[in-house]
């Protein structure tokens, strides 16, 4: 029998929407060319938070952030296999604007999610050991953490969906077939011609070349993003994820390795165009490391000192170029799905973005539904032809 979608992609985002639409009844069939979670997923920082400067965001992060934090029971994860865990940290935002932090905290706040401001005096009397000079205001969302082990998170996922009737295919999309001017089927490297009543883009860093497939054209580019393993002194259980916009970097522990994870979310100079996906380098160069070790290092000074090793791994995230926003919904091509331009930011939104996939491919009517907190979401916010979207809160990638 021919599948009524067919997923590309078996990142996090893939992963979970197969589960949701297999929940939903659907025959689904998620096309993956190499292993369930072992591309994006795998390699990103894995932070969730729910600081976003507009409200469909904070929104769809929140609903996110409560299936993370009960990911056994919702991955539907037997109590004797491995299942990632969520660890909470809280989420500590640097800034030198008071004003744009504490209109975000308000914004997070009507929203569900809870949010502090914090002056220059209370941060200091909290972090007494750190150099803040220019830093005026902190954000603290104390509900945010991370996620350990994205890529076994991606296989709880996709494990639930094949245990409700997913079949999943290790395999290459090659073509996408169009018969009347909707979709038909796609063409596999090995296994050939795979009819189909809809497929789903999720194929992340790759996702603009299936697109081409399709004919469907989105400003979509893939970037390659890099992160530093550092050391710290005494070590970082006691760390949260910190967003330091005036650095343009954040951080989240590594308690396991008495480490940090550092990461950039200055976009103008540290992401780098990858043309080929397949064959991107997954190092982290000295001078990058250095650069980043020395910036963490000036903000902890009694903590962080630069190793004469070079730790880290670069991975791909997929950007949607005139926002930085994912784009989830139909696009042109009757039949022709898409979830990506994800921008590194939205392993968080797995399990709600694919409550949005559910809504768009089953042609529900009206607002999303978002089961874990009971808000209405317009589907069309993240819709491919919207117009870009602004945000005060430009809170860049921050895992």
């Amino acid at each position: 029998m021919s599948p009524d979608v067919v997923i590309v992609g078996g990142g996090i985002i893939g992963a979970c929407a197969a589960l949701e639409l297999a929940r939903a009844g659907l025959a689904v069939t998620v096309v993956e060319k190499t292993a369930v979670g072992l591309g994006s997923t795998a390699a990103s920082s894995a932070c969730i938070r729910q600081g976003f400067g507009r409200a469909e965001a904070i929104e769809l992060a929140r609903d996110g952030l409560l299936a993370w934090e009960a990911w056994r029971e919702h991955a539907e994860v037997p109590a004797a296999e491995p299942a990632a865990r969520f660890s909470r940290t809280g989420v500590l935002y640097l800034g030198e604007d008071q004003e744009k932090l504490r209109r975000e905290a308000e914004l997070m706040a009507s929203r569900g999610a809870r949010a502090e401001l914090w002056g220059a005096n209370a941060l200091r009397g909290r972090y007494a050991d750190w150099e803040l000079a220019g830093i005026h205001a902190a954000l603290w969302e104390p509900e945010g953490g991370w996620v350990e082990g994205p890529d076994l998170a991606a296989r709880n996922a996709m494990d639930a969906a094949c245990a409700r009737g997913a079949v999943l295919v290790v395999d290459r999309v090659v073509a996408v077939e169009v018969t009347g001017g909707r979709v038909s089927g796609v063409t596999l490297a090995r296994a050939g011609r795979l009819p189909c009543g809809a497929v789903l883009n999720a194929a992340g860093p790759w996702s603009a070349g299936v697109n081409a497939m399709a004919g469907v054209a989105l400003p979509l580019r893939a970037l390659r993003h890099r992160t530093a393993l550092l050391p710290v002194e005494g070590g970082s259980s006691d760390l949260p994820i910190v967003a330091d916009f005036a650095a343009e970097t954040y951080f989240r522990p590594e308690p396991g390795r008495a480490a940090i994870l550092v990461g950039s979310f200055d976009e103008i100079n540290d992401a780098e165009p990858e043309d080929d996906a397949d064959h991107a380098d997954p190092g982290v160069d000295r001078a990058y490391y250095e650069a980043k070790a020395l910036l963490v290092a000036a903000r902890m000074p009694e903590r962080v000192r630069l190793p004469p090793w070079t730790r880290g791994v670069a991975g791909l995230y997929d950007v949607h170029e005139p926002d930085w926003y994912p784009v989830i919904g139909p696009t042109t091509l009757d039949g022709f799905f898409i979830a990506a331009g994800t921008s590194g930011a939205w392993f968080k939104g797995g399990p709600s973005i694919a409550v949005l996939i559910r809504h768009v491919v089953t042609r529900a009517s009206g607002p999303v539904l978002l089961p874990r907190t009971g808000t209405r979401l317009d589907a069309r916010f993240f819709r491919c032809d919207r117009a870009p979207i602004t945000t005060p809160f430009a809170g860049g990638v921050v895992g």
